[in-house]
């Protein structure tokens, strides 16, 4: 093993000098006559090339800011929602419920077939939006209400929760 290093070393000194070295001894005969502010320039001009070249430029691009879009939509929701009276506000998500998702449901659960996996997208989808209406009817605040109308309108909250709740049954039937 000792001579098996021994002559790697040497096969790598030799290769040194007849092939490293004369490439090698001229640049270093100029930095030996170059001052050491030249060597840094130039390596500072070096490395801010480098830098350039993997962090181009934005000009012309806004600059990214992360969900600000959303945010500001949802802020304008929720506004809208406290803009609405409750009673509206229930109004809104059972309208919603009838003319977005009760015919196409409707026709969900009489055509469905466990083997398509387009139905069981749909299924999953309407599972998901019918949820999504139980929660903005849970956000419907009527703690602060007293007497005959905060129970109109538990009672009207409490339709419109049974009803989804019902298609949300059936949907779980079919799985």
């Amino acid at each position: 093993m000792h001579s098996v290093e021994t002559s790697l070393k040497s096969i790598s000194r030799s290769y040194y000098q007849s092939h490293v070295k004369p490439l090698i001894s001229p640049l270093l005969e100029n930095v030996e006559r170059v001052n050491m502010s030249t060597i840094y320039a130039a390596t500072a001009i070096g490395a801010a090339l480098v830098l350039l070249m993997f962090y181009p430029s934005r000009s012309g691009k806004k600059p990214r800011s992360k969900g600000t879009k959303k945010k500001k939509q949802r802020q304008h929701q929720n506004e809208d929602k406290k803009n609405l009276s409750l009673e509206d506000q229930i109004n809104a998500v059972h309208e919603k419920y009838v003319s977005d998702y009760k015919t196409g449901l409707a026709n969900l659960l009489e055509a469905f077939d466990g083997k398509s996996e387009q139905h069981d997208y749909q299924r999953k989808y309407y599972n998901e939006m019918l949820l999504k209406l139980l929660i903005e009817l849970d956000g419907v605040d009527l703690v602060g209400l007293e007497g005959e109308r905060k129970k109109i309108l538990k009672e009207k909250r409490k339709q419109a929760i049974k009803e989804i709740q019902g298609d949300l049954k059936k949907l779980d039937a079919i799985s």
